[in-house]
């Protein structure tokens, strides 16, 4: 803070013209005389700032820069100068809750600062990419999908950006998981280190879960909302939220928190900062550009509300798709601060092409990087690492659906659209799909809201296609194929569970199963013939999850969606002989490998 005021007074007395900067040098010297030994008159800025600080404290040179700035009657450095303190107290702020907040990463050798690990991610100039479809057995056509350009942070209302554009609203849009907080603390921490956006006079960042959370119900002003998240900005005038020389940008994370309560066609209007309403008409003004028209505002969102934005709101949408394939070894050599335990975290990714190609989302690489960590602390620096990949997807799975639907309007309970989304998950599956017609689907039994699955969830993901030329359609699809797969084997697995039920039964067997060792070996039994009778393999993956549920540390973790009358005996065992039998029957060199990948689930 103390560099960032020792900097202002310099750029301050930088404004003045020679005249200017004369006068104040004799205003200095007749002023304070006892305070100087020599005349001033030939210093230049640094040194007079250099000499004034030998003599007084940063914050009493400050005031007496600001009075003789004043007696000069030069009132615009004046305002300029208080402009420039608040700044810095902004960035100090910000820089001190940024390290409050996110603080420290457990690193194995000492923690680290989230800076140090924090890395860049693909960002798209266009939105509607779709999901990542790499997969380890199959290979899935991808839709025709808009040609973007790679963006990086730096681009986010650059000076390049603002000069050729009129548009003041960024979306910043992504699936769950894939980085866009990350960016944002990113672009927070750079410009409060004076990194990047220096064009930028103030950075406010405004999290919408928090906001929702304070203001309930109640009539706000935006600007008592700003001084009460930014006390430093009620030293601010009015007019410098709408001064072409005052730039402010305001950062949204988290827009799907509110968007269900954003109504545009019924929204009161709202022009003035001071004026009072609600949370959503305040941020639907905000949107429309009728709220902060000269201020520039960046808003995160997950995929689906940016399609409730009216189609004639003037804005850009960027798109977050997580890491490339070289940031994702980045990542893991910035989170382990011992190289060599880095180096077999690596390696161990590299083993699974499952888990290498998961890592493109940072959520995935935080988790995994945990999960490392804790091995390492228990065990040994070069401790074996857990081989299946099924433990690893509960965890990812877990952490999306956290606060699923925390504080909302909802339809259904949690167990319910999970078994409703594992339905529509397993029936894609079966089919050979991927992607799934928004415009004409309909789902049998329990419906899916999409919103939910895409929005509250973050397990599903919508996007655009144009199959023809004036043809959109509008697509759904699973976070990933591997996730598909993994809900799928979830509701097959929790059906058995908790409604003794096989869902790989012959059609016209409607016998009861019991929840016994015998009836889940009947449902893994079924599921390896069905498996192996699939040539292109789009059940492999399927079935290695179904048998890394019966694994006990997963067990553990899926248990809070069991019945509360059940009681789950490992199988392992048993499940263990009947892969060893189907190995022996099959000839096929692809069939067999998956088989000793699910033998690997049960370890």
């Amino acid at each position: 803070a103390s560099y960032m005021s020792i900097r202002s007074e310099g750029i301050v007395l930088k404004q003045l013209k020679p005249l200017g900067l004369d006068a104040f040098r004799r205003s200095l010297w007749q002023r304070y005389p006892q305070s100087f030994s020599t005349s001033l008159q030939n210093l230049d800025i640094v040194d007079i700032v250099d000499r004034m600080l030998e003599c007084y404290s940063l914050r009493v040179s400050l005031q007496i820069t600001k009075t003789l700035l004043q007696e000069l009657e030069l009132k615009r450095l004046v305002d300029f100068l208080e402009n420039l303190k608040i700044q810095n107290e902004v960035r100090y702020e910000l820089s001190e809750r940024f390290k409050k907040i996110y603080g420290v990463i457990e690193c194995s050798g000492g923690d680290k600062p989230l800076d140090k690990v924090l890395t860049d991610v693909s960002i798209k100039s266009v939105r509607d990419n779709g999901p990542n479809i790499e997969h380890e057995v199959m290979s899935i056509q991808k839709p025709e999908t808009m040609e973007g350009k790679d963006l990086s942070i730096k681009d986010i209302f650059s000076t390049d950006f603002i000069e050729k554009h009129n548009e003041q609203l960024i979306l910043l849009y992504g699936n769950a998981g894939s980085g866009k907080s990350v960016v944002i603390r990113k672009l927070i921490h750079d410009w409060s280190n004076q990194k990047t956006h220096d064009h930028i006079t103030l950075m406010l960042p405004l999290p919408l879960k928090e906001l929702k959370q304070k203001v309930r119900d109640t009539d706000f002003s935006f600007l008592d909302i700003l001084h009460s998240f930014y006390p430093e900005t009620e030293r601010l005038k009015v007019e410098d939220y709408s001064s072409k020389d005052y730039k402010i940008m305001y950062i949204f994370d988290g827009l799907e928190e509110i968007a269900e309560d954003i109504n545009f066609s019924n929204a009161q209007l709202v022009f003035n900062i001071q004026e009072p309403a609600k949370l959503n008409v305040l941020i639907a003004n905000i949107l429309r550009g009728q709220l902060l028209k000269f201020g520039y505002c960046l808003f995160a969102s997950r995929p689906l509300v940016d399609y409730c934005i009216p189609w004639d709101t003037h804005h850009f949408v960027y798109e977050v798709l997580g890491f490339k394939m070289e940031e994702r070894e980045e990542y893991f050599k910035k989170r382990f601060r011992d190289q060599s335990q880095a180096g077999h975290v690596i390696a161990y990714i590299k083993s699974s092409k499952t888990l290498h190609i998961m890592c493109y989302l940072p959520l995935f690489c935080s988790l995994l990087s945990d999960l490392c960590q804790s091995v390492f602390t228990k065990q040994d620096p070069q401790a074996e690492l857990p081989k299946g990949i099924t433990c690893m997807y509960t965890r990812l799975f877990l952490a999306l659906i956290h606060d699923y639907r925390k504080d909302r309007k909802v339809t259904i309970d949690k167990l319910k659209f999970i078994m409703a989304l594992g339905r529509r998950a397993f029936t894609m599956l079966e089919k050979g799909e991927h992607f799934l017609s928004i415009n004409y689907h309909k789902d049998e039994g329990e419906p899916v809201d999409d919103f939910e699955a895409v929005t509250y969830s973050g397990l599903g993901t919508l996007f655009y296609t144009k199959p023809l030329l004036y043809v959109e359609e509008r697509l759904f699809s699973f976070l990933h194929p591997t996730m598909q797969e993994y809900v799928a084997a979830l509701y097959a697995f929790l059906t058995f569970v908790n409604e003794d039920k096989n869902i790989f039964e012959p059609p016209k067997s409607k016998m009861t199963w019991k929840r016994n060792k015998k009836g889940c070996l009947d449902l893994y039994k079924y599921a390896l013939e069905r498996s192996l009778s699939c040539e292109d393999g789009k059940l492999d993956i399927f079935v290695r999850f179904l048998f890394g549920m019966s694994n006990a540390k997963n067990t553990e973790l899926i248990q809070q969606f069991f019945n509360h009358t059940v009681t789950w005996k490992s199988v392992a065992k048993e499940a263990e002989a009947l892969i060893k039998k189907k190995m022996s029957e099959t000839q096929n060199l692809a069939r067999v490998k998956n088989l000793e990948n699910c033998l690997v689930e049960l370890m």
